[in-house]
């Protein structure tokens, strides 16, 4: 005896339902307890996270929907997608998450969720043939991936991002700038993603100062983001070293609370400007900032390390020559 056609959607509907809110839940879940592991939320930057759960998660839900092997793969391809949606919005509504780690996360979960579900398609018996799987297992495999995966040692990477730009100026007209620039308007320097449409903050003052430590660069992004340079090599017109150091969490709260730029998985430690005089009475300034990393994908999250560090970069070299050439 076959059910009527609109009890069968009704029951295919909350069958779809509720698959897509357990998801959610052990995301939800995972992601608690990712945040209270020690090294301030190393399991959030894991290969566990990232790739498994996502993976893991899609064909979770996507065995729940279709018991039977009666879709086409296009219905399997939008689980990622709608699973990854509705993650990112319950992380910012709920969980507050920042722009910076939400952009981080949606390819990689969209990637992994894809993965899991062509995986899962492509191992199914035809349709003539129940699938034998026991979908509670897709949900044990993060679980068992996060154990194995805290055994094993994390690396920890040197990176450096480096900028520069062409002044029609000497050394001498460009020097002063790089100890103050004080009182910059937004317009100043050139629009960027990372602190346009992102959200970071812009540039608004700097100036070195003479503290009982010694000379230090006070920066301020917008009215209430702040942080120090604490000078560690000063050559009148030829170059400027500082060691960072932030005395607040200022800038974690004003860009994302995840991304600590003095944590254990991110660390901007130094950085510095070099007066370079080329051809033509011009000076090349280069800028640059070096970091470490201690992040099982380092490799992908230099990547976007190195995009913010490039638009903030590029965008203070900007105004330093706008100043100079105006």
């Amino acid at each position: 005896m076959s059910l009527d056609p609109a009890l069968r959607r009704s029951t295919a509907t909350r069958r779809i339902a509720g698959a897509f809110g357990v998801a959610l839940l052990f995301a939800l879940a995972a992601f608690g307890l990712a945040m209270v592991i020690p090294n301030e939320g190393q399991a959030f930057a894991s290969i566990t996270f990232l790739f498994i759960t996502p993976a893991a998660l899609s064909a979770f839900i996507a065995y729940v929907a279709d018991p039977m092997r009666e879709k086409p793969f296009r219905s399997y391809a939008a689980i990622p997608l709608i699973l990854t949606f509705l993650a990112v919005l319950l992380g910012a509504v709920l969980l507050r998450e920042g722009v910076i780690c939400i952009l981080m996360l949606a390819p990689i979960w969209i990637a992994s969720g894809l993965f899991g579900v062509w995986l899962l398609y492509g191992t199914r018996k035809s349709r003539a043939e129940p699938n034998r799987v026991n979908a509670s297992v897709l949900l044990v495999l993060p679980l068992l991936a996060m154990q194995l995966e805290a055994m094993l040692p994390v690396p920890m990477v040197q990176e450096r991002v480096e900028s520069s730009v062409n002044i029609a100026g000497n050394p001498a007209q460009i020097w002063p700038h790089l100890l103050s620039i004080p009182a910059i308007k937004r317009h100043e320097g050139h629009w960027n993603l990372s602190q346009d449409l992102i959200g970071i903050p812009r540039p608004s003052n700097a100036q070195v100062i003479q503290t009982p430590k010694g000379l230090v660069r006070k920066a301020e992004w917008g009215p209430n983001a702040r942080f120090d340079e604490q000078i560690t090599r000063l050559e009148h017109h030829r170059a400027i070293s500082w060691r960072f150091h932030f005395p607040d969490k200022s800038i974690q709260y004003y860009t994302d609370k995840h991304i600590d730029p003095a944590g254990h998985i991110f660390r901007i430690e130094t950085g510095g400007y070099r007066l370079e005089p080329i051809a033509g009475g011009k000076t090349r300034l280069v800028l640059e900032t070096n970091y470490r990393m201690q992040t099982p994908l380092s490799g992908y999250v230099a990547l976007w390390g190195d995009f913010y560090l490039s638009d903030i970069q590029n965008n203070v070299l900007a105004i330093i020559k706008g100043r100079v050439e105006g």
